[in-house]
């Protein structure tokens, strides 16, 4: 499989940027690959709905940081695989947890 062009990187960090900015939720499906490279998607396919927090680069890959809210815990994801990034209509919940990471 074809690694994932900087465009669809570019994209995606947009987007979660401009939510962040809009104070807005986002959603995604996320994968990760299998020793064949094929993708797996988790969360049997569904979107995550997250409070997206802020987007860092660290050791070549950024990672989105967030408030995942089926789990209830801060996460973080690989940009690169992130999937079709929705800036949603809904506002990110306000939580103590962010407090300390900003």
């Amino acid at each position: 499989m074809p690694k994932r062009n900087n465009r669809h990187i570019i994209y995606t960090i947009d987007t979660l940027k401009q939510a962040i900015i809009n104070n807005k939720q986002a959603s995604f499906k996320y994968y990760s690959l299998d020793y064949k490279k094929n993708r797996v998607y988790r969360n049997n396919g569904e979107r995550y709905f997250v409070d997206p927090l802020v987007v860092v680069w660290n050791k070549d890959n950024y990672y989105l940081i967030c408030y995942d809210n089926k789990h209830e815990r801060i996460a973080n994801y690989r940009i690169d695989r992130i999937e079709n990034a929705i800036e949603e209509e809904k506002e990110r919940t306000y939580r103590k947890e962010f407090e300390t990471l900003i």
